[in-house]
């Protein structure tokens, strides 16, 4: 196996209202890189495919408690781990999901930076609210082993 990919998930909720939560509901996404992943031809002295994305619903998230008109936002960031600086690692959420609330528009793929990145807003209660990864510049020039980092969502309001 060359490259094992597990993302960990992590939750902070910030300070917001004390009624407002945030639930996420985390699948798993064991990513085995290795001979099969060759670019075609697949022989010897091929790239790599260079762009792997999750095919099952990975992450759901739920903000529940907040008012009709209560405004929030998820903001999303990566941590530590075993990570490679070349691999660009972004999520994107594939359904509005439900509630009594409003969402906003679903810009596509975003990048999962070290630093906060605005992913969602919306104003009260929604529920599956469901996310898909892909990773990206994968390459033979990334050293073979077992990379991780940690996703932490950040609810605000």
């Amino acid at each position: 196996m060359l490259f094992s990919l597990v993302i960990v998930l992590f939750i902070l909720t910030s300070p917001v209202s004390a009624a407002i939560g945030m639930k996420v509901t985390l699948g798993t996404w064991n990513l085995p890189i290795n001979s099969s992943n060759l670019g075609p031809p697949a022989e010897a002295g091929q790239q790599l495919v260079s762009t792997y994305t999750s095919t099952t619903v990975t992450t759901e998230l739920e903000v529940k408690g907040a008012g009709k008109s209560e405004p929030w936002n998820i903001h999303i960031r990566r941590s530590g781990g075993n990570w490679s600086s070349q691999f660009t690692l972004e999520i994107d959420r594939t359904s509005d999901g439900s509630g009594n609330g409003t969402i906003s528009a679903d810009p596509g793929y975003i990048r999962v930076n070290e630093t906060d990145s605005l992913f969602i807003s919306g104003t009260g209660n929604r529920k599956n609210m469901n996310c898909l990864y892909r990773l990206s510049n994968v390459t033979l020039l990334v050293p073979p082993g077992n990379y991780s980092t940690t996703i932490i969502f950040t609810l605000t309001n």
